[in-house]
């Protein structure tokens, strides 16, 4: 007997090895190596750790000299990357707590005139880069021996330029109204006495020259 061959003229189909279902890690990821390839995965517990910067001790800060104290937003916004030295908290006069802890400062802040940047406090600051005033005059501070030594200057510039305008305003119209001078001619009583208190003046029926200075 005679094994006799059948040729089907269906495709045999190829036997492909299973694939091993793909486990994800929950910290995998995907990463797409091209075009054509499949993703694969990536391990982030083979990726190198990013240190963490630690933060700076006060005393690694930028030293700053401050004349007189900041106010609290400015404080607040400034005292992580700044190491501020208050003279006023010690108890040592000026001039040896400069000498004792100043000597690397490379920036002032200053407000107001007093105390005057001068050339006996520049004296004391040997590394002094930057002089800041946080106002818009500067005649407080030595301007030429700042050139000197080439130690840089700066101000507020207009930043006060609407606030004083405001104020040129109110003290205008307190005057012509004369409110201060009434305020305090009640407080003392002179009402019961000496009778009403003078009108003042309508602003509306006051000419007023107006100057506009602009400043190099």
């Amino acid at each position: 007997m005679h094994a006799v061959g059948i040729r089907s003229s269906l495709p045999v189909p190829k036997l492909v090895p299973p694939v091993p279902p793909t486990v994800r890690s929950p910290c995998s990821k995907l990463v797409n190596f091209g075009r054509d390839s499949p993703p694969r995965q990536r391990s982030c517990l083979s990726e190198t750790p990013r240190r963490r910067r630690r933060p700076l001790e006060r005393e690694q800060l930028p030293p700053v000299l401050l004349s007189r104290p900041l106010s609290s937003p400015f404080h607040d916004a400034l005292a992580s990357k700044f190491h501020f030295l208050k003279p006023w908290e010690s108890p040592l006069p000026r001039d040896e707590f400069l000498a004792a802890h100043a000597g690397d400062v490379r920036a002032l802040l200053c407000f107001g005139p007093n105390p005057a940047v001068d050339a006996e406090l520049l004296a004391c600051l040997p590394k002094l880069e930057l002089v800041v005033a946080f106002s818009t005059g500067v005649n407080h501070i030595d301007l030429a021996e700042c050139r000197r030594r080439g130690i840089a200057v700066t101000n507020a510039g207009n930043a006060f330029t609407e606030d004083v305008a405001d104020y040129a305003v109110a003290l205008l119209i307190d005057v012509l109204r004369q409110i201060s001078a009434a305020d305090r001619y009640v407080r003392r009583g002179l009402w019961p006495i000496n009778g009403d208190c003078p009108l003042g003046h309508k602003v509306t029926s006051c000419l007023l020259p107006v100057v506009s200075v602009k400043l190099a």
